[in-house]
């Protein structure tokens, strides 16, 4: 018998899942970076989520009513108003209405994060990332990167000549291309890898945690999680390990509690390491907020 429970916050997302699957220290001296103005994330009551039917995208409300029928080859989530869509092998954006906002034109896109997105498209005779903004739809920051990611605290990761550094909104290198592999700014902190091991860096480009780790995760709530061997466990901003690794998977933190697996099972740790939900589960979800989580567990 399967045992579940849920809260009310996450049975939308569980109802749509039953349809179908759902998708996936400062600037320089003189520096002006171009403003515009982040836009907000959609209210909940707004939210449209991605869901697959039919080898095909569409999107569904939070009452699992279709608000774009299936019609995209590829889909994101919504993220500041917009998702990405994928249709005829380019990639554009929806607002929250179904409404193409951003014709399918890049051959690649990410997510708009403070305002911008970063898009892949052709030029100087090769596929190279820049970044267009959302009002404007226009190149904010020039095609010319080999990859780059989200902006995060006024930040993004770019690849150039193979190696990865951090530009900011007005495309300025804030930190040189060094890198083999970054993550975002989060809390004023980032996990880079060179070689085959991650450490984490502040803005300043000033090595905060030595590199040691296996893989790395951003922080969340003062704690990130990082795996040595095959085992992850949980880092503070000093670089003290606040629990060992020890288990096979370990989720972020929020409301000051992480699911964790050990073996095939998951349960819940405290930020001090403590099993308050011992693994008993067959899957465990990050909890939304105190009441927000879905467990199943299986009984005989």
């Amino acid at each position: 018998m399967n045992r579940w429970w849920i809260s009310g916050a996450v049975l939308t997302l569980m109802l749509a899942a039953v349809s179908g699957i759902r998708a996936e220290d400062k600037p320089a001296q003189g520096e002006e970076e171009e403003q515009e103005e982040a836009q907000p994330e959609a209210p909940k009551e707004e939210r449209i989520f991605p869901i697959y039917r039919n080898e095909r995208f569409g999107f569904v409300d939070r009452d699992n009513e279709f608000v774009v029928e299936p019609e995209f080859e590829n889909a994101g989530q919504i993220s500041q108003s917009l998702a990405r869509v994928r249709a005829g092998g380019k990639w554009g954006y929806i607002d929250i209405s179904g409404v193409l906002m951003i014709d399918p034109v890049y051959v690649d896109a990410r997510d708009f994060t403070e305002g911008l997105a970063a898009v892949k498209a052709p030029a100087k005779g090769g596929d190279y990332w820049g970044y267009i903004s959302r009002s404007k739809r226009k190149f904010v920051v020039e095609l010319q990167f080999e990859d780059a990611l989200e902006f995060s605290e006024g930040l993004a990761a770019v690849k150039q000549a193979g190696k990865y550094g951090y530009i900011s909104k007005a495309g300025s290198m804030m930190i040189k291309p060094r890198f083999d592999e970054a993550g975002r700014f989060s809390e004023g902190i980032a996990c880079v890898r060179v070689g085959a091991k991650w450490g984490y860096i502040n803005r300043l480009d000033k090595l905060l945690i030595d590199y040691q780790f296996e893989d790395a995760a951003p922080f969340m709530e003062g704690l990130a999680r990082v795996r040595m061997g095959s085992k992850w466990g949980l880092v503070d901003r000093e670089g003290k390990l606040v629990i060992v690794p020890q288990f096979e998977d370990i989720g972020p933190f929020s409301e000051g509690m992480a699911r964790v697996k050990r073996g095939t099972k998951w349960g819940f740790v405290d930020r001090t390491g403590a099993l308050i939900m011992p693994p008993d589960f067959d899957e465990a979800w990050d909890f939304v907020d105190v009441q927000s989580t879905l467990l199943k567990a299986t009984t005989p």
